[in-house]
């Protein structure tokens, strides 16, 4: 199970990874050793490390530590799966897993609130037929709206650059770190394009704003500024993070947004930043 997986795709492979489990002690007559069991043990650690990609916390919440947890539950404190009682073990845990929220934390951990394919705006007034919330206002004054620094001083967004761009992040939005991460080298690269890291939140906590910024590399050497009031979140109507803009500063122009951050979404977003920095 990879962070590609669906709700459904998800379900299917824990229901294999017990049936797995069932056939390889079946193999042996149920009756494996623990250096057999942690062999078939590390074999799937070593797959998952593949896919922790610099995020613990969004590992912890994935199907594929669902998967894990399945294993050594199957291995090492039930082990014989040929009897009913532990297959009554497999129906709680699907059932825990089906009408649970385990999936759909993890959904919010990697793309956010809302799908990552929800476009709001793209190539200026074109509006797509993925839209998840309503439409912010196309025509924007940026300058209009006040942030805090991480100096505690309130400033506004003002540069002679043609594009400005907005990624919104709190502490708590693995996505929103990820993107970051991911996209500050072609941030640093773009023509006139001016870059900012927005700071969302529904309480603001100055301290935590600070404290947050200052954690890790991922914002380091980086403009990042905090809607403190949430002037600006309200004003474009965002709904979760993180949200991605694009606005046409010489216009006043929001040419781009789009919420969440995944494959599909990275691709267009380095398309658009691709296009306008020719």
């Amino acid at each position: 199970m990879s962070y590609n997986a669906n709700y459904i795709s998800s379900g299917i492979a824990l229901a294999v990874t017990f049936l797995s489990c069932y056939f390889i002690q079946k193999e042996f007559g149920f009756n494996l050793s623990i250096w057999q069991k942690l062999f078939f043990l590390s074999l799937l650690l070593g797959y998952s490390l593949l896919f922790i990609d610099g995020d613990l916390r969004l590992f912890i919440f994935s199907p594929l530590m669902l998967g894990l947890i399945f294993i050594v539950m199957n291995l090492f404190v039930f082990k014989d799966l040929s009897k009913f009682r532990n297959w009554i073990l497999f129906v709680l845990l699907m059932t825990f897993y089906l009408n649970g929220n385990y999936f759909k934390g993890w959904k919010n951990e990697r793309w956010g609130i809302v799908d990552e394919k929800s476009i709001i705006i793209d190539d200026s007034n074109k509006q797509t037929q993925e839209k998840r919330q309503e439409s912010p206002d196309v025509i924007i004054d940026i300058s209009s709206f006040s942030f805090l620094d991480l100096k505690s001083d309130t400033v506004n967004i003002k540069t002679d650059k043609h594009y400005i761009f907005i990624g919104t992040w709190n502490e708590d939005c693995a996505p929103c770190k990820k993107a970051i991460r991911e996209l500050t080298p072609m941030l640093n690269t773009v023509k006139n394009v001016e870059s900012y890291f927005v700071y969302e939140t529904h309480k603001f906590d100055k301290n935590v704003f600070i404290s947050a910024a200052g954690d890790g590399e991922y914002l380091k050497n980086q403009k990042v500024i905090a809607d403190y009031n949430q002037e600006f979140f309200k004003s474009t109507k965002m709904v979760a993070y993180p949200t991605f803009l694009i606005i046409d500063n010489k216009e006043g122009k929001i040419i781009y947004m789009a919420v969440g951050y995944g494959k599909a979404g990275k691709s267009r977003l380095i398309k658009k930043l691709t296009e306008i920095s020719k």
